[in-house]
C-alpha cells in the first residue's frame, strides 16, 4: 500500500463502500 494521500483517500472510500455494502441502514 502506498502512503500518497489519494492513495489513502481511495482507501476509506473502498472501506466506507464496504461499510455501507454490509451495513445498507446506514444512510450515505
Amino acid at each position: 500500500m502506498s502512503t500518497n494521500g489519494d492513495d489513502s483517500e481511495l482507501e476509506m472510500k473502498w472501506l466506507l463502500e464496504n461499510l455501507s455494502e454490509e451495513q445498507p441502514e446506514i444512510p450515505v
